[in-house]
């Protein structure tokens, strides 16, 4: 057989694939160990192999440096090796296509025939045992290229993991056609991946096979996101898969940035796995390194362009997915993030890495709010920590005015980018002026000196003019409404947040505040409506349709209280309270939802609290439906 034939000497064949045709006139070859080397004495090995006669008697380590020749000529063996083999399979399938139909023999024929095509993004040249530092799996070295000035750790390679190929997706599972996956991949390339300023990069230009090639994840994600904003039957296959997935790369590391999108994406969308998915995504992130690339990504290096643009989305999702329930963020305010403005220097930058930068830039100010703050929401704010809110508050002001007409008009998200800053700043504001609230449910306001109290009035007003500007964009902007159905889940959380804070003023706290009870129970009524229309042709594992199913009874109780303007006074240690209503209401976290009221309902745990940090609703009904329980 062809594949039988010996290959030609290693040398001569090394000397072919240059085109040099002298004959080879290297013979020489290390066959002497390191010991004996070193005593310059001649070195017994039986066929060449160690260990040698004089190291076995001795019981001394008997090992041969090999040569660059050596190595080469190694490799060239293997390579002939395998090609012999393949040659073997190949005839070897050609045989049994014997058997099959026509239609059969000609499809494996083609795919024989066919050249193989490789990821141009993957480069390893190394044999497979090998990772891209030329370090073998399960081996640490020392790396001698490092300077002395380097970080600690960064003296030390350490193996990394290969890129899995030839995966199957959830379309080769057959878990959903490839018609339905080209849909949800169009979904979610051509509108939600706008929202979040093209967290898929390059890849954006790139078609569904594409990304399928490149990762099983990426695809897994982009499907189960786009499905959801479908309201499609597919969602809890596509979900499941998704989960299996990530549990299975859980513990691995990790060598390629498309993993941290896929996490990115989940985390963004997706409520049941967005806490898991943002730690997981910061875990990789920082893995890769790519919090370092500015510096290369500001010389006009793409690669390192793209890698910081995907930094500053794990800082964004990390920051929503933990200052909101008073967790600290795992991202901190290093060198990039400090500098970020220095980014839309970058000759590659676009205007979605404008807003990108604006959301950095407010994250980060929250990142600070928390580290100020702290998390005990039964604190009531000092004398000095006042001022320094209005601070804060000012900050924000600014912030809002850097970003407010920079962004236009976008053929997939319309005039989201503009409005979108408003309603994020507004977000923010709330989140921060939410604060002075701290210690009302407890009664533990002490005496504040006058320029104080006015201060604290001013951001009380602050707190509930927020939260009326988010309500009231979402009943009278028609193309937000149209866009709560793609919006990541922050948005959600926020309008619902919004809501109760307002709930909680003017049933309990509106001789605190002033605040007219009236127009908040239009504007609740108004929501109610709103999100009704919207949440009827959502999927309903959508945030949205709990958080509307809440709301929805949070207005009916207010009907059933009656409230009116100053009906009860800011609870003190004398103070009497209306009795507390029964029959506490729960959002049940029990269907995969990271977004929840939960706990027994305490009238008084709304105000000042870290969005969701401490919650819990009772309303006065007897009813379950959906994810929602009554207790």
């Amino acid at each position: 057989m062809e594949g039988s034939e010996e290959p030609p000497s290693p040398v001569r064949a090394l000397r072919d694939a240059f085109g040099d045709n002298k004959p080879p006139d290297i013979s020489r070859k290390i066959t002497a160990c390191v010991a004996c080397r070193k005593q310059k004495i001649k070195c017994h090995m039986k066929d060449g192999k160690a260990p040698c006669t004089r190291c076995k008697k001795r019981g001394l380590p008997c090992t041969v440096n090999r040569s660059l020749q050596m190595l080469l000529e190694n490799d060239t063996v293997w390579k002939h090796s395998m090609e012999a083999k393949m040659k073997k399979l190949e005839s070897i399938i050609s045989d049994m296509a014997n058997f099959m139909s026509p239609e059969a023999r000609s499809r494996i024929q083609s795919q024989l025939e066919a050249p193989v095509q490789l990821d141009p993004r993957v480069a390893n040249p190394l044999p497979p045992e090998f990772n891209s530092h030329g370090v073998a799996d399960d081996e640490v070295i020392m790396d001698l290229e490092s300077g002395p000035g380097d970080f600690p750790a960064s003296h030390l390679l350490q193996s990394q993991p290969r890129t899995p190929t030839g995966q199957e997706d959830l379309i080769t599972k057959g878990i959903i056609s490839l018609e339905d996956a080209e849909t949800f991949y169009d979904m979610y390339c051509n509108r939600l991946d706008h929202f979040r300023y093209r967290i898929m990069g390059d890849l954006s230009t790139t078609s569904l096979e594409g990304i399928r090639k490149i990762s099983p994840l990426l695809t897994a994600a982009v499907c189960t996101v786009g499905a959801l904003h479908l309201a499609s039957k597919d969602f809890d296959r596509c979900y499941d898969e998704f989960v299996s997935l990530c549990a299975a790369r859980s513990f691995n590391k990790v060598n390629n940035v498309d993993e941290v999108r896929a996490r990115c994406i989940g985390a963004f969308w997706l409520s049941g796995l967005s806490s898991s998915l943002s730690a997981s995504a910061v875990r990789m992130a920082t893995d890769l390194q790519l919090h370092r690339s500015m510096p290369q990504a500001m010389q006009g290096d793409r690669t390192h362009y793209l890698r910081i643009r995907l930094y500053l989305l794990v800082y964004v999702v990390d920051h929503q997915c933990s200052i909101a329930y008073g967790r600290p963020p795992m991202t901190r305010e290093c060198g990039t993030i400090r500098d970020i403005r220095r980014f839309l220097e970058c000759k590659h930058a676009t205007v979605d890495d404008g807003r990108l930068v604006s959301q950095v830039l407010r994250w980060n100010m929250c990142g600070n709010v928390y580290d100020t703050f702290g998390d005990d929401v039964e604190r009531s704010l000092t004398d000095t920590e006042i001022p320094h809110l209005r601070y804060l508050s000012n900050s924000l002001d600014n912030l809002r005015a850097e970003f407010a007409n920079k962004f236009s008009l976008s053929q997939h998200v319309g005039n989201y980018p503009q409005k979108g800053v408003a309603l994020q700043y507004y977000f923010a504001k709330l989140y921060l002026t939410s604060h002075v609230f701290r210690g009302a449910a407890s009664g533990r306001f002490p005496y504040r000196p006058d320029q104080i109290r006015v201060d604290e009035n001013m951001i009380a007003e602050d707190a509930v003019g927020s939260a009326l500007a988010i309500i009231d964009t979402v009943n009278s902007d028609v193309e937000i409404q149209a866009h709560l159905n793609g919006l990541p889940l922050y948005f959600h959380i926020m309008v619902a947040f919004a809501a109760v804070f307002l709930y909680k003023v003017s049933t309990k706290y509106s001789s605190l505040v002033r605040v007219d009870v009236e127009r908040i129970k239009h504007l609740m009524s108004t929501l109610v409506e709103t999100l009704k229309r919207i949440t009827s042709t959502m999927h309903p594992r959508h945030l949205l349709v709990s958080i509307e199913k809440g709301i929805d009874s949070l207005h009916r109780r207010m009907d059933l209280l009656n409230v009116q303007a100053g009906a009860f006074e800011v609870p003190g240690p004398h103070s009497h309270q209306a009795p507390p209503v029964t029959a506490p209401f729960r959002l049940d976290v029990s269907e995969g939802y990271d977004w929840a009221f939960d706990g027994a309902f305490d009238p008084d745990s709304m105000i000042g609290f870290d969005l969701l940090s401490n919650t819990g609703l009772d309303f006065p009904l007897d009813t379950t439906f959906g994810n929602i329980s009554y207790s």
